[in-house]
């Protein structure tokens, strides 16, 4: 027996023909809080290498929230043209929700490497500066998928499985009411992969500050937060797809979100190893 029978309202508030959307509420909160993280780190990197970053942070936080929303939608578009095709009109009903967050990641992995490359920027940096932020956007966000009754997981039994409306049940399952609230699942754990990035981002920026010669190690340690990242939440991104059970495309018996993540997760933890190697060889050679 489910502890969890409420089901929430899609609407927050109606003044009229106005509507305010709960979905969207949170995603603007989801994006307020990761700028505030953002902005925050960018000024402690700032003092710490003695560089301009808050100004270049706000434009690219700008292009990517304007770019991750595109794609986020787009790809979600392409899981589902069978229902887009005779609806055009709901292409751009966001509000409705909808999104693919592997759409949001790329989109901004190509805005954050073309923006660093315009300004000489160090890549790394700035996404280290911004996972953190991302990360807690993300678990706001997931809630989003709770108000809108979608995202969710298998049929199950246990106390905290969430009813969902008939109207709003996937395919095979109307004879079930409540679900596997994977939703959930993702927020709390990129609550807890937020804390362990925040702490780790200080501490390698205190090490960064403590430096005997911070020149020639000026930017070692970058890249080490985003790529734990992209390890990390693709490994839990990719367990949590075995309980999902929304319609996407299947290939070779996975989710096409587990290979997105299993492919993101073997490259980042190749890319990840060569820089913790670095980072050994030269704080050996500095230590010399």
């Amino acid at each position: 027996m489910s502890l969890w029978n409420y089901i929430p309202p899609e609407v927050l508030f109606q003044f009229g023909s106005f509507t305010i959307y709960t979905y969207s509420v949170l995603l603007g909160v989801s994006v307020i809080v990761g700028y505030l993280i953002t902005i925050y780190l960018a000024h402690k990197y700032e003092v710490v290498l003695k560089r301009p970053l808050v100004v270049h942070v706000d434009y690219l936080f700008f292009w990517l929230l304007f770019f991750g929303i595109i794609a986020a939608r787009l790809f979600y578009v392409l899981y589902h043209l069978d229902f887009f095709i005779p609806r055009p009109w709901e292409i751009i009903a966001i509000w409705h929700g909808g999104w693919v967050w592997h759409g949001a990641f790329l989109a901004g992995l190509l805005v954050t490497f073309l923006y660093t490359w315009r300004h000489k920027l160090p890549f790394w940096l700035m996404a280290d500066i911004i996972t953190p932020g991302l990360v807690l956007g993300q678990a706001i966000g997931r809630w989003g998928n709770y108000f809108n009754q979608e995202a969710y997981g298998l049929p199950t039994s246990l106390i905290w499985g969430i009813p969902i409306e008939f109207a709003q049940r996937v395919t095979g399952y109307e004879g079930f009411s409540h679900f596997q609230p994977t939703f959930l699942y993702e927020s709390l754990f990129s609550l807890v992969l937020f804390i362990g990035l925040f702490i780790t981002s200080r501490i390698l920026l205190f090490r960064l500050y403590h430096r005997t010669s911070r020149t020639q190690a000026r930017f070692m340690h970058f890249g080490i937060i985003f790529l734990s990242y992209a390890v990390l939440y693709s490994l839990g991104r990719f367990l949590i797809e075995f309980l999902r059970i929304d319609l996407v495309p299947v290939i070779a018996g996975l989710r096409m979100p587990q290979w997105i993540s299993l492919i993101t997760m073997v490259v980042a933890m190749i890319l990840l190893i060569r820089r913790l190697l670095r980072d050994q060889k030269e704080s050996d050679t500095l230590s010399v």
